[in-house]
């Protein structure tokens, strides 16, 4: 009953269709930048503590257990109005630009999609969490340069099989929620690697 009324929610046209999405997105970056910060760097942070033995047990707590609040706001508020938004009209432009169900359509698709779409959009990602983390406009750059590279390519190897099944597979109104379900990996990944120090790439 809930996921029938989840589905309704999702075919919904205008804002209705758009805030599902929306909200479904931002509790997906939410939980993804959680696990990132609680799990994924926490494990970082107790081996890079246990390794300095002037730090004393209270400031390696610390380091290891806090949540930045700004962050973890930050990056969710990308995740519901600027990607779910960004899915929303992009899916619904390639299923226009390129009709069809069979397996050319959807390699013609995942082709645009990868192609330019992502390598783009990873860019504007990346800029966007580091402009809203406060960083001047240098360290904005200088952390695309280091981290788009390297993501696009990370990028590649979830998202091209992913999107075979999205877009050759998944109902038209299930596709951002499909991509959102995928993307609780791929956000922890961009998660980690957006708020890593430019110079460790």
């Amino acid at each position: 009953m809930v996921w029938k009324k989840y589905q309704a929610l999702l075919q919904s046209k205008g804002i209705v269709g758009i805030g599902t999405k929306a909200v479904t997105s931002a509790a997906i970056a939410f939980a993804g930048d959680v696990f990132c910060q609680t799990v994924l760097e926490r494990q970082t942070a107790q081996q890079w503590t246990g390794e300095l033995s002037h730090m004393n047990k209270t400031e390696s707590k610390m380091q290891v257990t806090t949540i930045d609040w700004k962050r973890l706001s930050n990056f969710t508020l990308l995740g519901g109005v600027l990607v779910a938004p960004t899915l929303h009209y992009w899916y619904g432009f390639l299923g226009r630009a390129v009709p069809g169900t069979n397996f050319a359509a959807a390699f013609k698709r995942v082709f645009l999609d990868q192609a330019f779409f992502a390598p783009s959009f990873i860019a504007v990602f990346i800029s966007s969490v580091n402009a809203l983390d406060g960083k001047s406009q240098e360290e904005v750059v200088k952390s695309v340069q280091t981290h788009w590279g390297p993501s696009v390519i990370n990028n590649w190897k979830l998202w091209i099989p992913a999107q075979f099944v999205n877009l050759w597979v998944v109902p038209p109104h299930l596709q951002v929620l499909f991509s959102n379900g995928v993307a609780v990996i791929w956000n922890m990944y961009l998660s980690w690697v957006t708020h890593r120090p430019a110079q460790q790439d």
